[in-house]
């Protein structure tokens, strides 16, 4: 069972604890497949499998995005 604890401070930050029980690698969770898993590799989602595959490599043209922080 996964808990999430959600806390607003009075810096309007937003602060999300999560405990994920009896999981504590990423090859114990069933979408997620790190056979080919190498230094520096990227977790990417593939849509076709529905799990995320463990890459060091892209395509030409893969957009990359960080997110905003």
């Amino acid at each position: 069972m996964t808990q999430f604890n959600t806390r607003i401070s009075d810096q309007n930050r937003i602060k999300v604890t999560t405990t994920l029980k009896g999981v504590t690698t990423l090859n114990a969770l069933t979408n997620v497949d790190v056979t080919n898993l190498t230094d520096n590799a990227f977790l990417v989602y593939n849509a076709a499998t529905g799990k995320w595959t463990a890459t060091s490599t892209f395509d030409a043209g893969t957009l990359l995005d960080g997110g905003t922080f």
